[in-house]
């Protein structure tokens, strides 16, 4: 997130963040909240179906682990 809101301090356009980078100093940007707020959407990992390397892998595990989402396919 830092990078985008970098990018935005730079005045290479505006992005919609998580609230929670509003409470982050220092990254020379300012936040607007959006109201209404939203309820969290779906999200999924784009995986491919061969040649998934190692890094990916892990990855997915661990994205899997932390949203407590079962194993697919």
């Amino acid at each position: 997130m830092q990078t985008i809101v970098g990018l935005v301090a730079a005045g290479c356009g505006v992005s919609i963040v998580p609230g929670s980078v509003a409470a982050l100093t220092g990254l020379g940007a300012v936040f607007a909240e959006l109201i209404p707020t939203t309820s969290p959407v779906e999200l999924a990992l784009a995986i491919p179906r061969h040649g998934v390397s190692p890094a990916a892998t892990h990855f997915v595990a661990v994205a899997r682990d932390v949203t407590h989402v079962p194993k697919t396919g």
